[in-house]
């Protein structure tokens, strides 16, 4: 993390990494165009966008360009591996890899999430709440639940998010028929022209 100093007083603690973005950071960074630094910081950091164009702050006009550095650093998305455990809340929790066991609503809900390929990246935070809420709630599915969840998911690591939806996305995207793995949906997917994550799912 990188601090930076606002107005004299006020210090924000902004990521320098892709490893430390959040999964709501990492959606949002998506959906915006590179050549917008000003959107891209005010991400980063958390600081209102008017805020950010109408500074007249030395320092914060020295931060800008540091703090958006990494977003263009070459990263290897194709080969990222999801991790065994979600950290969710402070806790661990087993990723499910038996999707024979997993629930008809859970299978239903991810394929229909999979079958629109242009708003895969904004369902990564959705996806991963569906696979991983009964085994996060010691329970049954539970809709509500997966809402509230993909919601807290905002605040969670954006590198871990994206690679368990990912994972989740290739095992169950196209299998809610029959339960077995079909990776039809992925492989026919459209590149995303300009995009950090083109064929994230390949």
């Amino acid at each position: 993390m990188i601090e930076i100093t606002i107005n004299d007083n006020h210090r924000v603690l902004v990521p320098s990494k892709w490893s430390e973005i959040s999964a709501d950071q990492l959606v949002r960074i998506e959906q915006t165009d590179k050549d917008d630094i000003l959107s891209l910081f005010s991400i980063l950091t958390g600081l209102n966008l008017d805020i950010v164009t109408n500074a007249r702050d030395k320092q914060l006009e020295a931060a800008v360009f540091t703090c958006v550095a990494f977003i263009f650093a070459p990263l290897d998305w194709k080969n990222l591996k999801h991790s065994s455990h979600l950290n969710f809340r402070g806790k661990l929790y087993k990723v499910p890899t038996d999707f024979n066991k997993m629930m008809l609503g859970q299978k239903i809900l991810l394929g229909q999430l999979a079958l629109n390929q242009e708003e895969m990246v904004n369902n990564i935070r959705k996806s991963v709440a569906i696979c991983m809420q009964p085994t996060i709630d010691k329970g049954k599915y539970n809709e509500e639940r997966v809402l509230k969840i993909t919601e807290q998911l905002k605040k969670e690591n954006g590198l871990e998010v994206y690679t368990l939806s990912k994972f989740f996305f290739r095992n169950l995207g196209g299998s809610f028929n029959t339960g077995k793995v079909n990776l039809q949906t992925s492989q026919s997917q459209r590149v995303r022209t300009g995009k950090l994550y083109q064929n994230w799912l390949n």
